[in-house]
């Protein structure tokens, strides 16, 4: 549930910052540029989709949605990573062309996202990011606890097993191989 919350809270604050510096003029950008920053954003997201999506699907659970994810968001490895990573690559480089040739982006790429804007983004999700973990009491500690969690659940339905054999916390008493 932190990881819904979290990812929400994140998201509109990345959002209302972005939608402030607009208005207030930090971030005074033609429209070509701002078309570039929106297509650089889905491609940044599609390359990224392994990490938010299960979320995503996590809080669609919570809701009483019963599906399951797609097959590819449950393939496990580095191979799987690597795929979504190309794909992220590849639609960056699709959009830009694709945009380019409409003419909504600049063809010159020292026109595509000033310095400062960049730099503005980035304070902005450095900004969204510290405030799930400060705002959410033990927000951290949570997360980590949450993740073992889902991940020995994971573990658990897949069932994988340990070479010494079940292995329970017992203190000094636990087995060594």
């Amino acid at each position: 549930m932190i990881g819904v919350v979290g990812l929400a809270i994140a998201a509109l604050t990345f959002a209302a910052l972005v939608a402030r510096g607009d208005y207030v003029g930090e971030l005074s950008m033609t429209a070509g540029q701002w078309g570039f920053a929106g297509l650089l954003a889905v491609s940044v997201l599609a390359a990224l989709a392994r990490v938010w999506l299960p979320i995503v699907y996590d809080g669609l659970g919570f809701i009483g949605w019963s599906g399951t994810p797609p097959q590819w968001l449950q393939t496990e490895g580095l191979g799987a990573w690597v795929k979504i990573f190309a794909f992220g690559l590849a639609s960056f480089a699709l959009l830009t062309g694709l945009a380019c040739l409409a003419g909504l982006v600049p063809l010159s790429p020292a026109g595509w996202l000033p310095a400062f804007a960049a730099k503005e983004f980035l304070g902005y999700f450095m900004i969204a990011v510290t405030l799930i973990v400060v705002a959410v009491p033990k927000g951290l500690a949570m997360s980590v606890t949450l993740s073992l969690a889902y991940s020995m659940r994971k573990i658990t339905a897949s069932n994988t097993r340990t070479p010494g054999g079940p292995v329970a916390h017992g203190g000094a008493s636990g087995r060594v191989a």
